[in-house]
């Protein structure tokens, strides 16, 4: 009914620019896309693509057949402006139609990271917004404008078409450019889902065919979502989109991943991954699930002014650590499962070779290095850590008692319109526990120092006094040693989750 009402807009208010996605299956499989937008008052539009995204470089190359038309169908010539940007000629503020095509003919890669390509075979399509979108030049002003998208081919028995905004076949929007484009579209042999949460939609997407019920996975993202919009008080977008995109070309169960895009977030699997209760799978896809949704708050409503990149220990660190606390808490994981979540950290954080990288080295290499693109979620939820223990011992006595208050203060003053970056949230972390302890944390996510945690005999009792953080007999490959957690004997799980 929303996506209806939406459309019904459109309609009463021409968009700035109207999107039409057409699944075309034969002979050969691609998604046909147009873009109707009206061109500048100057008789010249520019146009252009990101240089690269999520690691797919030379976004421009997967636009084939790029080209312009006049209102009444003649071809306009197209001047490129450097690897990015494309100017056209015409007559002032002329109504102007661009069009190309996607899919890439190249299997997926076999690997553990998402393959973020442009897909389209004869039953389904799926492309990200950042990758498959030409851009108006003239709409990237930061301001929001109303797009339209329309669907053709998705239609008949067994077929839908949906993107972050809405299922199709219409679908209306208003907001910057750059929100609208970071989002993804799927259609053809697409599996429908809605449930209500307090009033605001849930929409699934699926497609493919995976070793559990499209029911298992509606309803443990349900709870996830439940839970965390809980633990900000904040019911959330009027409409979140849950996509599921499988990867056929990759070995079974080799790669899960996930990307959070506005209002919604992409769930890339290769097959066989099952959602068993007690499983290693499920808990997987619950953490990957959780992770995702929570950048929602963290890395949506707080998106940190530093250069790309030398926010990461915040935006994925801190999104890694409250991804295990929440779901340790209520029950969605066991405290094994959180243990063995935090064993697992620890111990590739040991093993990283560049674990004493400057924040400058990640950021350059974060696209291109396993090793750089890891650390940000390992030392960052490891400063989760220690600050949280920070505010603990602390008693509140700077204003912020654990570091659920400091998240929660952190996205309010984001919410407020406060410019934040990671000088100001040590500036923060100052506030609420010491100068000395502020700087501790900035030799850490800054310069690439260890972070300080004591393994001798006693251990670290970084996780409260149920736990003890100790060196593992066997240190890593490269002579480090790994951080172990483990329970005390007598510890009941009652008792730990009421800790953490």
């Amino acid at each position: 009914m929303i996506s209806a009402l939406l459309a019904v807009v459109a309609c009463a208010e021409e968009p700035a620019a109207r999107i039409v996605v057409r699944h075309v299956r034969e002979p050969a499989p691609r998604v046909a896309l147009e873009l109707h937008v009206a061109g500048d008052a100057d008789g010249e539009s520019s146009f252009s693509v990101p240089p690269g995204w999520g690691g797919v470089a030379a976004i421009a190359d997967h636009l084939h057949d790029l080209a312009f038309r006049a209102e009444d169908g003649a071809p306009l010539p197209i001047e490129r402006d450097g690897a990015v940007g494309f100017r056209v000629r015409h007559a002032p503020s002329a109504a102007l139609t661009a069009s190309w095509w996607l899919g890439d003919p190249q299997p997926a890669a076999n690997g553990t990271g998402n393959d973020y390509r442009p897909r389209a075979t004869a039953e389904s399509f799926h492309f990200l917004g950042s990758i498959g979108l030409l851009r108006a030049d003239a709409l990237a002003d930061g301001a929001p404008h109303r797009f339209a998208v329309d669907f053709e081919g998705c239609d008949g028995e067994g077929r839908a078409a949906a993107c972050s905004f809405g299922a199709g076949p219409q679908v209306a929007v208003e907001m910057p450019l750059d929100a609208f484009c970071h989002s993804i579209f799927i259609g053809g042999a697409v599996r429908l889902h809605r449930r209500d949460v307090d009033g605001h939609e849930l929409l699934f997407a699926l497609t493919g065919q995976h070793a559990f019920a499209d029911d298992e996975l509606v309803v443990l993202a349900e709870r996830i979502i439940r839970l965390e919009r809980a633990f900000f008080a904040d019911r959330g977008d009027p409409r979140f989109v849950i996509t599921l995109v499988p990867e056929p070309g990759k070995s079974p169960r080799t790669s899960m991943g996930g990307t959070g895009l506005t209002q919604s977030f992409a769930l890339f699997l290769s097959p066989g991954y099952t959602l068993k209760p007690g499983s290693d799978d499920r808990a997987r896809i619950a953490g990957l699930l959780a992770h995702e949704h929570l950048h929602h708050w963290n890395g949506g409503v707080v998106q940190l002014r530093d250069p790309e990149g030398h926010g990461y220990w915040f935006s994925e660190g801190f999104t890694d650590f409250f991804t295990r606390r929440l779901l340790v808490r209520s029950g969605l994981w066991s405290v094994a499962e959180w243990i063995n979540a935090w064993n697992e950290c620890f111990a590739a954080f040991a093993a990283n070779p560049l674990r004493a990288a400057p924040a400058a080295r990640i950021a350059a290499e974060f696209w291109s290095s396993p090793a750089a693109s890891q650390l940000p979620y390992q030392r960052g939820a490891i400063v989760a850590a220690l600050l949280d223990r920070e505010l603990r011992a602390a008693g509140g006595s700077g204003g912020v008692a654990s570091l659920d208050e400091f998240l929660r203060d952190v996205v309010a003053r984001a919410r407020a319109g406060e410019p934040l970056d990671t000088a100001e949230l040590l500036e923060l972390v100052a506030d609420a526990t010491s100068a000395e302890f502020a700087e501790t944390l900035r030799a850490i996510v800054v310069d690439g120092a260890l972070p300080p945690l004591d393994l001798e005999a006693g251990g670290d009792e970084l996780f409260g006094p149920l736990l003890r953080l100790r060196a593992r007999a066997a240190p890593a490959a490269n002579g480090a040693a790994v951080p172990w957690l483990e329970r005390l004997p007598g510890a009941s799980d009652e008792e730990l989750r009421a800790g953490l």
